[in-house]
């Protein structure tokens, strides 16, 4: 408490005289103030008498250091200081004083319990609510007193103001009502004991200002003059009296001065309230040790700021001038400080006039100021906020106009956002600003690259027009049939569409609406504008149900008063209670610190004197945002409330208004790049045709071209490599590390390509040792990444027939080649021996050979010219067999055996070890592992692992076996149980040719049929199929990559769309025979019905607008949101129904080869026109018509300027105004373009202009004579399309049919306007979209106009349908003329209508998936966060109707908002209308999943499709699995597939998807999940019996999903893994394909980036378990262990398995989570001996605690031994309830040794003395009431029972007491159930090490209560001792020893009392009483006397702690004594037993 000052000679020296002074009374002052322990002043007295001389120290420096107080206030008992301060009392009286008043009152029996709260009231308000017997006793504050009273009135008062929402919080006063009438028993005492010590009161001074004392004067007393004086008496009216603290401050200076004189900064709050304009000032801080020192030091600081003079020379040693040569100069010790960074502007952005007012801002997430923009992710790419571009701007904007941001109004116009800044975290972004004063224009560049720009000035005081809607709307929040999203689910929301916001921009707290157009809620403020409307923003996204990233690309009006914000911010201000978490995203903390600060604080009774205290823990966070900075600018929180109008697209809060928000979507990221798509099949280890299918044309078509020759590059080959690697890696399961050698001479080298098979293997990182052998290091030199990653050793042939550099690896791989061939005349035999010998046992050797030459190598093989020996394919064969051989005499057997068909081999051999022979062997261990029965094998496998890791050896295998089922699931169980503690002994063979569904077992029969495969020894083994030879083949499924066109088909039904990166390179046909027409009807946008005519596709022409999509020019636009594809709006061809030829437009997918077109859009084609013809007609003609004569009125004899003339717009525009006689001025590019106008349409020479600049206008104008075109077409860009406009004549029209200068939202002025122009804008789609009539109009102007010159066709250049990519690149030339015609079929001659159409030609295209709108799909699991997901995606794929099956129905406002939504965007368009039911039938029944099936065909008659996704997870070891989590979650997977799958069978219901999904656990397995593994193979097995049977069925193996999903926010399983989180919209990109494909299981998963990190494995090991955990070793506090972190169990595995494997450190899960940072740390840095003892304490302290039996006896007395003779000894019970500690020692023993036991007869036992008195009953009652003599030996609280028994029976010849308590923190005064519970399980865990004690202590105190706390300790005991452990009765012992600890503490509490009250300690009487039993009692003390410094004093303590007495005259003991160094405890123990 007082330590951090005691530097200090002032303070130090009264302190010192303040002990001095009450050692009079016994009082150790010095240890209350100085020790750690807090509790040690956990007494009234100890509180009074430290606080006191901290008062009276800290008071006595201020005076020395020359500051004069000018007033003394003190509260309660600090009037005591008050007096000594005011000179009324010495240092002496005052300590005195304070004690006394501690000890009188502690000692009153009078006073009745009672209590004391501070409760958050006016005194007023609290005396209406104190009923009789309670009292309001200090007036703190206006809104804080404290009450006191009587314990039951006290209790229910504080749980009735606690249920009224008002602060109360109990204090801790040791149960005595201060300052209530109730003290009226203690004031006598109090003055008694205290007037001799303060003879002569003084007069108190004016200074002092009485809090007890108000108005003396009126007050009817007859002490009123003695209370004047600071006497026995004032205090003790004090003490009686109520505290007027807060009457007495509001007297004081409102600008004084205050300094608070004491141990705690607690009047800080209450003082600057009352007085506004006060200085505070604290010296100390409670619990502040390591920085009162500098507290103290900088308010001496601020004394001077305030104008004092503080005399700190005083604080310091006088200095003696002059000082000495040697002093050092103080100079030398001042450096600058460079640890901050500041932008200091440079040339040009400050000296160049241009630019000086620009505003420069570097942004550097890396600085704490900029750190929150870190936290607005898009996408996964740190963005520049578009809210941070306006905040920019307003304070460039608020300089200009000489305010800051803040005190400036403003009005933001047209602001667009024109391009993203990416942030990036190692270097900072730097932004310009520049503001153009006289336009009130603005732009934010980055890079000399205009971000942003816009128009901002100043806002008008009545700008703010909408204000009323926030007000109106914030009255009625609570609105009917509401939907509402808080703020967790707000942001799983946002994020699913790619908005991963952090914690700094996740401000929305809540959303509600009741219609879906109106959006109420309420944005949390923290102190940040930028964030805040960030995410007011954000609101407008919770309208629509689209599932896109959408960005802002223009706000068109912002408005912001801040004076009205702000206003806002200060009334709706909130703190921690108000906002629970959400308060907690700005304090620093984590949610958790935050929890236990609170629950700690609420643990914590205070004092009675410290009333303030409570108040000020209260709101301590809020007393550091109150200072004036936080103050001024807002920094704390508050909570707004807001309101956006869809329809309106209005956005308002108080003081903003956002108008106009216009956000498009854009395209997410692709993960292609780290993807993996695998398939999941069945692999037989012996395959003859293992060559992937791209491969297999090398068969028919041999490659004579070297270049292309890819015989040789097997590494791409999966079945041949792949397939053998895995079988290495699935057996060397679950080792981290392996050691892989190559020896390789050809220029093939495969350490690559085997390395990250091996690495990608497991879900887990493993480390792979490499070494290459190669025939030269030059193989190297070709890759850098070769020579960088992998060591290499030469292997010189001609020197040595074996490489001499190589050392014994798990794995080899030889490539046979021809090198060895011709170089080496080898001996097979003995090569193979020496490889065999380099191989540890189990490993392997992969070969690869030559089995076959191509036609290529004989050729080159036949060198007759250099007599080169012939090859041929009977040489490799014999070279085969030949190793082959050898190697089965070298002890390797042959695994696997794999041949590509066109010459390369590969053979696995493996170095089996115990292999089974013939004779008699030892039949292996057989589990019969069937489907369902789990409870015939599950327990069995449990009770192995459990033998295995409990023994702490590896036992013999355990083979699994599996034929009862096609459908058996073991294939994912193994997987996953292989990576358990344990699970490696267990291996398995699946027999799915012998389907016997008989779940007994010979183990002798299942020798014999399989002993092939169990001499192999492998892991998993499948016995599927039969060959050729109809011999089973042995197998297991692998993973394979997916061929490279697994995504295409053949097809001649397709249609033609942009790629993802919408480029011109990305241009695909895409499969369109899925796509299918509603039988419902199909609506538009303005929700008419469309009837759609099919149609086949002859011709499709190319237009600007699909260019500048396909090349990502212009945005996509709304559109993306409603179509997958944004090309194609014209072509001509054929009803399907009739053959007649039409043509017609369509809002996109028009390249294709047919389409269900809108009949209002379609028209027939003039006999006349070809289908090229049409479709040069349709949007050309379309456009102009729409511009020039529907819009622009063309009258005959008008003059136009035509740009791009020779395109096909152009042209069409040329004919008609040329029959309209116009004078026609026309641009092109290029010369041959102009000529082609002058030769094709007779255009004078002298109007054809360039488009290439802007010289057209002085042309025009001169040959105008200045009056310009009556009419111009513009398609031009930039300056040109300025130049154009200035072209037009007076009453002129322009007609813009550009897109870009439109989307880039140009300006254009508005002056020429006053000439009565006209600006009209052409948007056919749009037209398209909204116009009904439009086309109608068209066709019918078309058709009169066809035939009279007005609509020729124009030229055209036609592309084939595999041209398409060229047709588009052609036309980005701007090379063509006229029209671009893409040619989809060829047309018939015949003219009229046909029925044989001509076809399409068959392409391969990718693969699509679209959705029947008229069938319905079922989704299982349809409400968790993949099921909605999944609905949205479907409805977007063309899916409308749609059965959610979820046994819960709707159970939370997520998903009735979702469900919702969808629903009613559907009412309001039709076009997205769908039919969703919620069906809670249980379709793990039969009759549950008819039900299903049933209400889905109600939807509608036919059902599509069914995916599966529910899950249940119960994530365990399988030892701690029951067959209740087993079956249940294997239920949830399984049985409700296989119920769907029976019943549509059974219905017949030919379903086009039946999906599950399925885990890529099931595949690869994880420890803990061998439940979910298992239900998972089960439903993939399922599937390949569908496809066998001719049904649809897929099983997609996702990795982990984000965004969603169980998974979704848990990260250290990803983090530790190989791979990362798959966002939802990855895994529906996924699913387009692969719902596709003809595979039936496959995988999708995101690998993660493969960080090789340097150092030790250990090292390795630990970075990545801190980069898993979230944490930063450096910063988090050594004691914690990894549990309390947050380790998840399977990373406990993989920590378990580490120290097994590198160590042979053996310990249980349990331990592994009890590892502490500090452990860790060691365990990084290379330093294992740490752990080594770590374990061994934990084996020893095990040992210890099993030994114990907490087990309540039945019986009285247990016997210790087998004597019989002799004097017996009796055992007192031991505290833990066991004698077990004491057998060994019992058994030395040659006299009866007796336990005496704790029964549950003793519960009523309630004191020390009524436990005594049933010793000697008991006792007498075993020794008949005679005089039989006995020894008793007792310890802990049966030492204090076995003094007594002395002195009361004469019986005991000798009493024994083993002394531990005199030397710990036991204190009967601190008589508190968590004081006890702690002691005793200090106690009782004293052989547990130290790590998992803390780890004990710090459990328990985070539980509410001493039973919870009682639980949680006894749990944590079970859990180290293990299953071993026998404490069936612990809690209850437990109880029962917190009983006894509690007996003893009242006991020793009452026995001091009567001791100091009857000074007995000293008495003769006693002394001679114990001197009479000196022979009877021996106190053996167990501690090492060589460490004991004072030795007298060490014995005191047993003296006072027993009541023992010594001789005064002799100083003798009376008891002796043994200690441990000179006597053993044995020994002592021994001498007792033998006399």
């Amino acid at each position: 408490m007082a330590k951090a000052l005691m530097p200090i000679d002032i303070f130090r020296n009264k302190v010192e005289e303040c002990h001095q002074i009450l050692l009079e009374f016994n009082v150790d002052l010095k240890h209350w103030l100085l020790s750690e322990d807090n509790t040690s002043i956990s007494t009234m007295t100890a509180k009074f008498c430290t606080t006191t001389a901290i008062e009276l120290a800290l008071f006595d420096v201020i005076k020395a250091l020359d500051i004069t107080v000018d007033g003394i206030i003190g509260h309660s008992f600090g009037e005591i200081a008050c007096a000594y301060a005011d000179g009324c009392l010495t240092t002496k009286e005052a300590m005195i004083l304070s004690y006394f008043r501690g000890a009188v009152t502690e000692n009153d029996k009078k006073l009745p319990k009672g209590l004391m709260a501070v409760v958050g009231l006016s005194r007023n308000e609290a005396k209406k609510l104190c009923p009789q017997g309670v009292y309001v006793v200090c007036n703190n504050a206006k809104d804080s007193v404290v009450v006191s009273g009587k314990q039951q009135e006290m209790e229910e008062l504080i749980e009735k103001i606690r249920s009224m929402g008002v602060f109360v919080r109990q204090l801790d006063s040791s149960g005595i009502p201060y300052h209530s009438p109730y003290m009226h028993s203690s004031v006598k005492p109090l003055i008694e004991t205290t007037r001799k010590y303060i003879p002569k009161p003084r007069l108190r001074s004016s200074r002092w200002l009485s809090t007890s004392v108000v108005n003396l004067e009126q007050q009817d007393n007859d002490n009123n003059d003695i209370l004047k004086y600071a006497s026995s008496e004032y205090f003790a009216y004090n003490l009686l009296n109520s505290v007027y603290f807060y009457d007495r401050l509001k007297t004081l200076p409102t600008d004084s001065i205050v300094i608070e004189m004491g141990p705690h900064s607690v009047f800080g709050k209450i003082v600057t309230d009352t007085l506004q304009s006060a200085t505070y000032l604290s010296f100390m801080k409670k619990d502040s040790n390591d920085t009162n020192l500098d507290l103290f030091l900088s308010g001496l600081a601020k004394l001077y700021e305030l104008g004092l003079n503080p005399s700190i020379d005083k604080l310091y040693p006088p200095v003696e001038w002059p000082v000495a040569r040697n002093t050092q100069s103080i100079g030398s010790l001042i450096r600058w400080d460079h640890s901050k960074q500041y932008f200091c502007k440079k040339y040009p952005d400050f000296y160049a006039r241009t630019t000086a007012s620009d505003m420069n801002v570097a942004v550097n997430i890396q600085m704490p100021e900029d750190c929150y923009y870190a936290d607005h992710a898009v996408d996964g790419n740190i963005l520049f906020p578009a809210t941070g571009y306006i905040m920019l701007v307003w304070r460039h904007f608020a300089s200009y106009c000489g305010k800051i941001w803040d005190q400036t109004a403003v009005h933001f116009e047209n602001i667009q956002f024109k391009r993203p800044v990416f942030l990036s975290d190692s270097s900072p972004t730097r932004l310009k600003v520049r503001y153009f004063q006289n336009s009130h224009d603005f732009i934010v560049m980055e890079s000399d690259s205009i971000c942003c720009s816009g128009k901002v000035s100043r806002l008008t005081d009545d700008g703010l027009y909408a204000q009323n809607l926030i007000y109106e709307n914030d009255e009625h929040m609570e609105l009917t049939d509401e939907y509402k999203l808080t703020r967790d689910d707000i942001y799983k929301d946002l994020r699913i569409v790619g908005y991963d916001y952090g914690p700094a921009f996740r401000r929305l707290k809540s959303v509600r609406t009741n219609n879906f157009v109106e959006i109420l809620g309420s944005c949390e403020w923290n102190g940040l504008f930028v964030p805040f409307l960030d995410s007011l923003l954000q609101s407008s996204a919770f309208v629509l149900p689209f599932r896109k990233l959408m960005v802002p690309v223009m706000i068109k009006s912002l408005k912001i008063d801040p004076k009205l914000f702000f206003e806002a911010i200060v009334k709706n201000r909130v703190t921690v209670d108000d906002n629970d978490d959400d308060a907690i995203a700005n304090t620093g903390k984590n949610k958790q610190e935050v929890a236990e600060t609170v629950a700690e604080e609420k643990r914590t009774e205070l004092d009675e004197e410290e009333v303030a205290v409570s108040i000020i823990q209260e709101l301590e966070q809020t007393n550091e945002m109150n200072d004036q900075f936080s103050e001024r600018f807002h920094k704390y929180q508050s909570l707004v409330s807001f309101y956006f109008d869809y329809d309106s697209k209005l956005l308002v809060t108080y003081g903003i208004e956002v108008c106009d928000l216009i956000m498009f979507p854009i395209s997410r990221r692709s993960d292609n790049q780290d993807l993996v798509l695998d398939s999941y099949e069945f692999v037989a280890n012996e395959d003859m045709d293992a060559i992937e299918p791209s491969h297999k044309q090398l068969k028919s078509k041999p490659e004579y071209d070297f270049v292309k020759d890819i015989t040789n590059e097997i590494h791409t080959n999966d079945l041949l490599l792949r397939s053998l690697v895995d079988i290495v890696n699935e057996n060397l399961v679950p080792q981290k590390s392996v050691k892989v050698i190559e020896i390789n001479l050809t220029q093939g080298l495969l350490a690559k390509e085997i390395e990250n098979l091996i690495t990608n293997y497991n879900l887990l990182p493993i480390d792979v040792d490499y070494k290459l052998i190669v025939r030269s290091i030059d193989v190297l030199l070709n890759d850098l990444s070769l020579q960088d990653r992998y060591a290499a050793s030469v292997w010189q042939t001609s020197d040595s027939d074996f490489p001499t550099d190589i050392s014994i690896g798990d794995f080899i791989m030889f490539r046979d080649s021809q090198h060895i061939y011709d170089d080496i005349n080898i001996d097979v035999d003995k090569f193979i021996l020496n490889l065999s010998d380099y191989i540890v046992s189990n490993g392997f050797l992969l070969t690869i050979h030559k089995y076959m030459f191509t036609d290529t190598e004989m050729m080159l093989n036949n060198d007759t010219v250099n007599n080169r020996k012939l090859l041929d394919n009977s040489f490799l064969e014999q070279r085969i067999d030949q190793f082959i051989t050898a190697a089965n005499r070298a002890g390797l057997r042959l695994i696997g055996r794999k041949y590509d068909t066109i010459g390369t081999m590969a053979l696995l051999f493996r170095k089996t070890v115990g292999e089974l022979v013939n004779g008699n062997p030892d039949l292996p261990k057989m589990i019969m592992v069937d489907s369902f029965m789990y409870d015939n094998w599950l327990p069995q496998i449990r009770d192995k692992i459990i033998e295995n890791n409990e023994t702490n050896r590896s036992s013999d295998t355990v083979w699994l076996i599996a034929n009862d089922s096609h459908r058996n699931g073991i294939l994912g169980l193994i997987n996953s149980l292989r990576l358990e503690p344990g699970g490696n002994r267990f291996k398995c063979i699946i027999d799915y040719n012998t389907i016997t569904g008989n779940n007994d077992i010979n183990c002798l029969d299942y020798y014999q049929k399989y002993k092939h495969i169990l001499a192999n020894s492998l892991s998993v083994n499948v016995i599927n199929k039969y060959d050729d030879k109809n011999q089973p083949k042995v197998g297991t499924y692998r993973h394979l990559k997916l061929n490279k066109d697994y995504d295409k088909i053949i097809s001649n039904d397709y249609f033609l769309n942009v790629g993802q990166g919408r480029d011109l390179s990305s241009l695909q046909w895409f499969d369109s025979r899925c796509l299918v027409s509603s039988d419902e009807g199909v609506y538009d946008f303005s929700n008419n019905r469309i009837k759609q005519i099919p149609i086949n596709i002859y011709s499709s022409g190319l237009t600007f607008r699909d260019i500048m999509f396909a090349t990502g020019r212009i945005p996509s636009g709304p559109m993306l949101l409603f179509t997958d594809c944004l090309i194609g709006i014209e072509f001509a061809g054929r009803r399907i129904d009739n053959g007649e030829r039409i043509m017609g437009f369509d809002i996109t997918r028009c390249y294709a080869t047919s389409i269900h077109g809108n009949d209002n859009f379609i028209t027939k084609i003039p006999n006349h026109w070809s289908m090229d013809d049409a479709v040069t007609i349709l949007s050309t003609y379309s456009t102009v018509w729409y511009g020039l004569i529907d819009r622009a009125h063309l009258k005959r004899n008008e003059s136009i300027l035509i740009h791009s003339g020779t395109g096909g717009v152009g042209q069409a525009a040329i004919n008609i105004c040329q029959y309209y006689n116009c004078d026609i001025f026309v641009t092109v590019g290029t010369e041959d373009k102009k000529q082609f106008l002058i030769k094709e349409y007779n255009i004078p020479e002298n109007r054809i202009f360039s488009s290439r600049d802007i010289l057209f206008k002085l042309r025009i104008k001169q040959m105008t004579k200045g009056k310009g075109v009556d009419l111009v077409l513009n398609s031009l860009t930039g300056e040109k399309l300025d130049a154009s406009y200035e072209c037009l004549a007076n009453r002129g029209r322009f007609v813009e049919l550009g897109k870009y200068d439109q989307m880039k939202n140009k300006q254009i002025g508005m002056f020429d306007f006053l000439r009565d122009i006209s600006f009209i804008g052409v948007a056919v789609d749009m037209c398209l979209f909204e116009a009904q009539d439009f086309t109608i109009n068209f066709y019918d102007w078309m058709h009169k106009n066809s035939s009279n010159g007005c609509i020729k066709p124009i030229n055209r250049t036609v592309f084939g349908v595999n041209e398409a990519e060229k047709a588009f690149r052609y036309m980005t030339t701007g090379k063509h003329i006229g029209k671009i015609i893409l040619k989809i079929r060829d047309e018939e001659s015949d003219r009229n209508a046909v029925k044989d159409m001509n076809p399409s030609i068959s392409l391969l295209v990718k693969t699509k998936t679209y959705f029947n709108p008229n069938k319905v799909y079922i989704i299982t699991g349809g409400l968790g966060g993949c099921g909605l997901e999944l609905v949205h995606w479907m409805l977007y794929k063309g899916a409308k109707k749609f059965v959610l099956n979820s046994r819960n129905g709707i159970k939370n406002d997520y998903q009735k908002y979702i469900l919702k939504r969808l629903e009613t965007f559907g009412k309001k368009y039709k076009m997205f209308s769908s039919e969703i039911i919620v069906s809670t039938a249980n379709c793990q029944t039969i009759d549950g999943t008819k039900q299903l099936l049933d209400e889905s065909q109600q939807l509608g008659k036919t059902i599509g499709g069914v995916f599966h996704l529910t899950l249940l997870l119960n994530d365990l070891l399988l030892e701690n699995q029951t067959t209740d989590t087993f079956g249940s979650t294997v239920a949830s997977k399984y049985k409700i597939f296989d119920n769907l799958d029976q019943m549509t069978r059974k219905l017949d219901i030919n379903l086009d998807h039946f999906v599950v999904f399925s885990s890529l656990i099931a595949g690869k397995g994880n420890g803990g999940q061998s439940n979910y593994a298992f239900g998972n193979s089960m439903c993939e097995r399922l599937c390949e019996q569908r496809s066998g049977d001719g049904l649809k069925a897929l099983a997609i193996q996702f990795g982990p999903i984000g965004d969603v999903g169980a998974l979704s926010n848990k990260d250290q399983v990803v983090q530790m893994s190989n791979m990362k989180k798959q966002r939802i919209n990855s895994v529906f990109e996924v699913m387009d394909r692969l719902l596709a494909v003809d595979k039936l299981i496959v995988t999708s998963y995101l690998k993660s980036e493969r960080i090789i990190q340097s150092g030790s494995r250990q090292k390795r090991v630990i970075k990545e378990m801190w980069r898993a955990l979230g944490i930063d070793p450096d910063n988090t506090p050594d004691y914690l262990s990894l549990g309390e972190i947050g380790l998840e169990s399977m990373f406990a595995v993989e920590l378990k398995q580490e120290l097994e494997r590198e160590y042979n450190i053996k310990m249980s899960l349990y331990h592994v989570k009890n590892i502490t940072v500090r452990l860790l740390k060691e365990y990084e840095s290379g330093r294992v001996e740490d752990f080594n003892r770590y374990v061994q304490e934990i084996k020893v302290a095990k040992t210890n605690l099993l030994k114990c039996k907490f087990i309540i006896p039945t019986n009285r007395i247990t016997k210790l031994n087998d004597i019989t003779v002799g004097r017996p000894i009796y055992f007192l019970p031991a505290i833990q309830g066991s004698f077990k500690v004491i057998d060994d020692l019992a058994k030395r023993f040659h006299r009866p040794v007796v336990g005496i036991n704790w029964t549950r007869d003793m519960d009523g036992i309630e004191s020390v003395n009524e436990l005594t008195k049933y010793f000697i009953n008991l006792l007498n009652t075993i020794h008949n009431n005679n005089n039989d003599s006995y020894d008793i030996v007792g310890y802990f609280d049966c030492a204090f029972i076995a003094t007594k028994i002395v002195r009361k029976t004469r019986g005991v010849k000798r009493a024994v007491i083993i002394d531990i308590l005199s030397e710990t923190q036991f204190n009967e005064d601190a008589v508190t159930n968590e004081f006890l519970l702690e002691f005793i399980f200090d106690f009782m865990t004293s052989n547990i090490p130290k790590i998992f004690k803390d780890k004990i202590s710090r459990d328990m105190k985070s539980e509410p209560n001493i039973e919870s706390r009682l639980r949680r300790g006894c749990n944590e005991i079970r859990e180290f001792g293990g299953n071993g452990l026998m404490a069936t009765d612990l809690e209850e012992i437990l109880r029962n020893s917190l009983k006894r600890t509690k007996m003893l503490a009242t006991y020793r509490s009452l026995k001091i009392k009567k001791l100091i009250t009857k000074q007995q300690i000293k008495s003769k009487n006693l002394m001679d009483k114990w001197a009479n039993n000196r022979q009877k009692l021996t106190i053996i003390k167990p501690f090492e006397f060589n460490n004991i410094d004072d030795e007298e004093v060490f014995v005191n303590k047993t003296n006072q702690l027993y009541f023992l007495p010594t001789n005064p005259e002799t100083n003798d003991l009376t008891f002796d004594l043994i200690k441990v160094d000179e006597h053993s405890l044995t020994f002592a123990s021994e001498k007792i037993g033998l006399e």
